[in-house]
């Protein structure tokens, strides 16, 4: 028997699908949380054998290729999408995350916790200014 699952996922405003049949199943655009749609899976008793991405999706971080990773399936996007990290957009922010959690323990047992939001803000504020520079240079 085949079937077609809709997988709703509050707060991202998208759709994936589960579809199948009786042991093998394909995932159409999974979101981050992969957890949901192994959970689905097992539900209906079928290995995913396929993860399919429609497009490049530029409004969520879709979990495509960790779930193709997880489940020893094949994952499948357009010929055309360009899926490689821009480190010119992601690497501002991973040095911020790097040094946030390297030194943020020994500041938070001597700053104050409205300053350490506001200093926070001014991060992410400066990471912001330097990559619309660089989107406009």
């Amino acid at each position: 028997m085949l079937f077609v699952d809709t997988l709703e996922f509050e707060g991202l405003g998208n759709r994936s699908y589960l579809a199948g049949g009786p042991s093998a199943a394909v995932v159409v655009d999974p979101p981050r949380d992969v957890d949901q749609v192994v959970a689905a899976a097992a539900r209906r008793g079928v290995r995913i054998a396929y993860v399919a991405e429609t497009h490049v999706h530029n409004d969520y971080i879709t979990g495509g290729l960790e779930l193709a990773r997880l489940t020893g399936a094949r994952y499948l996007v357009p010929a055309a999408a360009t899926v490689t990290l821009d480190w010119s957009v992601v690497g501002p922010f991973a040095g911020a995350a790097t040094l946030g959690a390297w030194d943020g323990k020994r500041l938070a047992g001597k700053v104050a916790g409205r300053r350490l939001q506001q200093m926070f803000a001014i991060a992410l504020l400066a990471v912001a200014a330097f990559m619309l520079a660089d989107a406009l240079i």
